[in-house]
């Protein structure tokens, strides 16, 4: 008689006993005699496997593991055993936003990453600090910058003799996209285009002979709003991030203009001219992001127009002329609750609210005589303090954070 040994996973044969030994096939003769044989097992050793996250960028966050066992932050590493599989998720800081994955994470999109873990593994996760971008003429001809909250750390994000305005950046932070002239000649030739931040890379999304301008960014970056006068008239459109796909929204005699998504993406707000053709009729309104259920915000005879939501989607700032001089208020988006944030005998425009709904940036002239136009504030929604970003002899302006 042969008798063989076959462990379960997980476990090794360790040999025989009694009347065989060794490892091998165990053969017994038990015609003349009964005999004893014993087999041993052992369970192996367990073997692990670390799951290391790294954060990269300029911004803050948090990275956690599903079973808890990495909360990045402090603790940036865990054992699994082989085959284990876990959700890592990235959180930003409230004044940075999560730029994307890396390393074993490098194919995931959004806030998650399930891995399997079958060896050592390292994920990465980017969070980049929500920097202001903004339109500049500083150099003669207007570009686009960006600079921290606190108003240090400038940069030039394009270098073009044409003229670059109406910054806005995607959701990650990575790119920016913007109208330019630099493809033509004079506001007329403005097209869509978007600038890779990183690499200075710089794509063209529209091409007709009419205006387009004033992007805004759907919160998940696969769309653009933006304004085009294609149709004869200022009116809003639709195209994917890549160019194709380009659909109108509206359709209205008078202005439809400055367009803003919605934090969750189901809604853009808009200025327009939709009772009378002239400019005191300007108001805001919302409208759904498949054109369909428009609603009026604002009521009254002056400019209201430029508005921005706020982070948790209940508010809208805007610019108003209803006391003379643009002056930033806000509003909620049922029309209950209107506010004027600021007083200034300067003209106070181009609001946008920064991470977390607590400031916002806004351009003015209120500093005076020593500039040339317009710079860069910050307005804190607590206690309506100010603080003055740039100053220089040229106008900044159409900050977008």
């Amino acid at each position: 008689m042969t008798l063989s040994a076959s462990p379960d996973a997980g476990w090794s044969f360790d040999g025989w006993g009694g009347a065989c030994s060794g490892s091998g096939a165990c053969s017994v003769d038990v015609r003349r005699k009964p005999e004893s044989v014993s087999a041993s097992f052992s369970r192996d050793p367990i073997t692990t496997f670390t799951l290391s996250v790294t954060k990269q960028g300029s911004g803050g966050g948090t990275v956690t593991s599903a079973n808890a066992a990495i909360s990045c932050g402090g603790t940036c590493s865990s054992s699994y055993s082989p085959g284990s599989k876990t959700t890592l998720t990235a959180a930003p800081a409230a004044d940075s936003r999560f730029s994307g994955w890396g390393g074993a994470c490098a194919s995931a999109t959004g806030p998650k990453c399930t891995l399997t873990v079958n060896g050592n593994t390292t994920a990465s996760a980017r969070f980049d600090l929500r920097l202001i971008a903004f339109a500049s003429a500083r150099e003669g001809n207007p570009e686009l910058y960006s600079l921290r909250p606190d108003g240090n750390a400038e940069s030039r994000i394009t270098r073009e003799a044409s003229i670059d305005e109406h910054p806005t950046w995607s959701p990650d932070g990575r790119q920016v996209a913007f109208a330019s002239n630099r493809d033509g000649v004079g506001l007329s030739a403005l097209e869509l285009y978007v600038a890779d931040v990183d690499s200075g890379a710089v794509t063209r999304l529209t091409r007709n002979g009419a205006v387009d301008t004033q992007p805004s960014w759907s919160p998940d970056g696969k769309k653009l709003v933006f304004v085009s006068l294609r149709d004869g008239n200022a009116d809003l459109y639709v195209i994917n991030a890549d160019g194709s796909g380009e659909t109108r929204l509206t359709r209205n005699p008078g202005l439809d203009q400055h367009p803003a998504w919605s934090p969750n993406g189901k809604k853009i707000a808009f200025s327009a001219e939709r009772l009378t053709t002239r400019s005191e009729a300007t108001e805001i309104y919302i409208v759904n992001a498949s054109g369909l259920g428009l609603v009026r915000v604002t009521r009254n005879t002056a400019v209201d127009a430029q508005p921005s939501w706020s982070p948790d989607g209940q508010v809208l700032a805007f610019t108003s002329l209803r006391d003379g001089n643009a002056e930033l208020y806000s509003i909620r988006t049922d029309g209950s609750a209107e506010t004027r944030l600021t007083a200034s005998p300067g003209a106070d425009e181009w609001p946008d609210w920064g991470p977390g709904g607590g400031a916002l940036v806004f351009a003015s002239d209120r500093a005076g005589p020593r500039v040339a136009g317009e710079e860069l504030f910050v307005l804190q929604a607590e206690g309506g303090a100010v603080t003055r970003l740039t100053a220089n002899a040229s106008v900044d302006a159409q900050p977008d954070w």
